[in-house]
């Protein structure tokens, strides 16, 4: 075996266990798994000391579109993950559950920037055909409290909003 189908051999396992860790060997039997076991045990906060996550409204109509802003309040970069990765978790029975399962460049090898003072912003409509385009749906969209987590900083930081 020469040296380049070795590494070619390694670099697909490597693959292979980071996309089933992400998500893609889930089952249909599976049930949802919590956001931090799903994410290799990452916490959620609401508050990083680099950057500002808020919500444009705290209530956002069913169907309509809710904007949330990113914002580095720190002195240099902050890396925000391939894409700016993120989900959505409804508040029931005294815990969050994921609404969405976002697999959508789980295994990606990039990243993007947020420079000092520089903010960025996502546009999430909350219905479920709309969420169907960034990944599973795994709740339905009820009236209620939710929250936008981003996933690419660590911890992953959240802002809440309530559906109506």
């Amino acid at each position: 075996m020469n040296r380049r189908h070795l590494l070619g051999v390694a670099a697909s396992g490597v693959g292979a266990a980071g996309l089933y860790w992400a998500g893609f060997g889930r089952s249909a039997n599976d049930r949802p798994r919590p956001l931090r076991e799903a994410h290799g045990g990452n916490r959620v906060a609401y508050s990083h000391e680099r950057l500002e996550l808020v919500s444009a409204t705290e209530t956002v109509e069913l169907g309509e579109p809710a904007r949330f802003e990113i914002r580095n309040t720190g002195p240099s970069p902050v890396g925000l993950g391939c894409q700016v990765p993120w989900t959505v978790q409804r508040r029931g029975d005294g815990e969050w559950s994921d609404v969405l399962w976002t697999d959508a460049d789980a295994f990606a090898q990039c990243s993007t920037e947020l420079a000092p003072g520089g903010t960025t912003s996502e546009t999430v409509t909350m219905s479920q055909a709309a969420l169907d385009d960034h990944g599973t749906v795994e709740l339905a969209l009820n009236p209620g409290r939710y929250r936008f987590v981003l996933l690419g900083v660590n911890p992953f930081l959240a802002t809440d909003f309530r559906l109506v």
